[in-house]
């Protein structure tokens, strides 16, 4: 069974959204205006499996503080974030050892 979450057509300030639905049936769509904003550890926005999905337009995402490399978005394993006409902005300290991972 597929999952559809749609908001009801107002912003809203959001915290981390993570999407890792075993079944791969959920689907999350943002509304313009909305900001999802960030300052612990992993994504702001965090979709995995297959069929999962985080989608909008004109949405705002923020991730990070002055301590802690924060990651914007990020999807794996199959999973999809589409965002239209938005804008991720990611704050951190730079650590070069997380590239060699």
């Amino acid at each position: 069974m597929l999952v559809f979450f749609v908001r009801p057509a107002f912003s809203a300030n959001l915290d981390q959204i993570i999407v890792n639905d075993a079944s791969g049936s959920t689907q999350l769509t943002l509304n313009s205006g909305d900001n999802v904003m960030h300052t612990g550890t992993g994504a702001a926005i965090d979709v995995s499996v297959v069929g999962s999905a985080v989608r909008g337009e004109g949405v705002t995402v923020t991730a990070g503080s002055g301590a802690i490399s924060t990651i914007g978005v990020r999807a794996l394993t199959g999973g999809v974030v589409e965002l239209r006409g938005s804008t991720v902005n990611a704050f951190g300290a730079f650590k070069p050892s997380v590239l060699a991972a």
